[in-house]
């Protein structure tokens, strides 16, 4: 997958992390994005709006719905994250509910991955990708909670390591585990420069098709973020995740 990287560059967005030893609950409304930033990725024709429901979500009352108006249209949802390492990670999990469309897949988790955090290689390398259907049956009209941590991915791109570039080991026909990317990339982590953590819905999905995600789950080192989706009077529109990014806003790093 192509991507530029000055636009890329843009996706670097604030992320206020709770520092108590607890597990912490960040809301995320339209009106407080707390970092998440929508925004559109292929094909014209499609939105993320903050809404109730649908259903009974498993936090709060609302969840983030992303509506995909044709075949290629592409909705994305994320915020930047960088420095951090796979073999750091202890908790993945969000949940999701198919409204209307194919209901063999759902909202897709995303990372823009480095597969050496310890080389001086800052390219590009793609992303690294979770889809629920791999490893479950997705079913519409109901909310269903994924562990993507115990789960199979797969990679976008090609890995570098060392400073050379590699095999890709993982790809959409033949997904593997977390444990099995460590085992051939022990460095790897979300890019230093392009880091970022994503959901996304579409492109290639049928015209009409619509998912809603929530209560997502991120642990690092054994603390838990969890992030509430919730609705407000104003909903937000890719476009205004655009504009957002446009700003320049700083992004998060951790070691």
């Amino acid at each position: 997958m192509m991507i530029n990287k000055k636009v890329l560059g843009l996706f670097l967005v604030i992320l206020f992390w709770m520092t108590s030893a607890s597990a912490a609950v960040i809301t995320v409304t339209p009106d407080d994005m707390n970092g998440w930033v929508p925004f559109a990725e292929g094909g014209p024709g499609g939105s993320v709006h903050f809404v109730s429901g649908p259903g009974t979500p498993p936090l709060g009352t609302g969840s983030a719905q992303f509506t995909l108006d044709t075949n290629t249209s592409g909705m994305v949802l994320g915020f930047g994250l960088s420095d951090v390492r796979l073999d750091a990670l202890t908790a993945l999990n969000y949940s999701t509910y198919n409204t209307v469309g194919n209901n063999t897949i759902s909202a897709a988790l995303q990372f823009n991955i480095d597969y050496d955090l310890t080389d001086n290689a800052l390219n590009w390398q793609g992303r690294l990708v979770y889809e629920p259907y791999y490893d479950n049956q997705v079913q519409d009209g109901m909310w269903q909670t994924w562990d993507a941590l115990a789960g199979r991915w797969w990679m976008t791109g090609n890995p570098i390591a060392n400073d050379t570039a590699s095999a890709q080991i993982c790809g959409i026909g033949a997904p593997c585990s977390i444990a099995d990317i460590l085992n051939a990339f022990p460095n790897a982590g979300l890019h230093s420069s392009f880091g970022a953590v994503l959901f996304k819905a579409g492109s290639g999905w049928a015209a009409g098709s619509q998912v809603a995600v929530d209560a997502f789950t991120l642990g690092i080192d054994g603390q838990n973020t969890t992030f509430d989706f919730e609705a407000s009077e104003v909903s937000a529109p890719a476009a205004v995740g655009l504009l957002l990014l446009g700003m320049g806003l700083m992004r998060v790093r951790r070691k």
